[in-house]
């Protein structure tokens, strides 16, 4: 919902309304089984975030570009939104507001299909910057790197479903 700055005159916001920003968090619209519910958080299926865990303890990652670190594999909570996210200020206080782990624009609208049919699911979600003040100049040098490194998580991934042979 897009508000004025400041907020509007006698009206209680939720704790991670922004009014600086202009910025109140309100859900999404799912229509399932004929009813219609308003969903503000998508919960992927604990057995995919586990097999993504010991996916990640199974292969060796490349250093990032340019670094001698590892990439660090975390689980927790993505924010979605429709723009992409270069501000150091706006980053930190989506962490505050939502301990977001991660900002991306595509993940939710995996989340809703699924949820809406019954899918089990999960993001894997490599960052290429950290949506500070100069993310725009270096996302291009390591979209091939994150790219990359997604994809072995998810190899290692599918190997070790066929190994267990679960139905997903």
């Amino acid at each position: 919902m897009v508000i004025p700055i400041g907020g509007l005159p006698d009206v209680d916001y939720p704790e991670t309304t922004d009014l600086d920003r202009v910025f109140v968090p309100m859900g999404v619209p799912i229509y399932k089984g004929g009813m219609m519910e308003c969903k503000t958080f998508f919960e992927a299926e604990p057995d995919l975030i586990n097999l993504a865990l010991q996916a990640s303890e199974k292969i060796v990652f490349e250093p990032v570009p340019g670094t001698d670190r590892l990439p660090v594999v975390s689980v927790g909570i993505i924010v979605t939104g429709d723009h992409f996210i270069a501000s150091t200020h706006k980053s930190e206080w989506l962490f505050q507001a939502f301990e977001a782990l991660s900002t991306e624009m595509e993940g939710a609208a995996v989340a809703q299909v699924a949820y809406i049919h019954d899918i089990p699911w999960v993001i894997i979600r490599t960052n290429s910057d950290i949506a500070d003040d100069i993310a725009e100049d270096i996302t291009k040098e390591l979209l091939q790197y994150a790219a990359e490194t997604s994809a072995k998580l998810v190899v290692k991934m599918v190997e070790l479903l066929a190994e267990e042979k679960k139905p997903y």
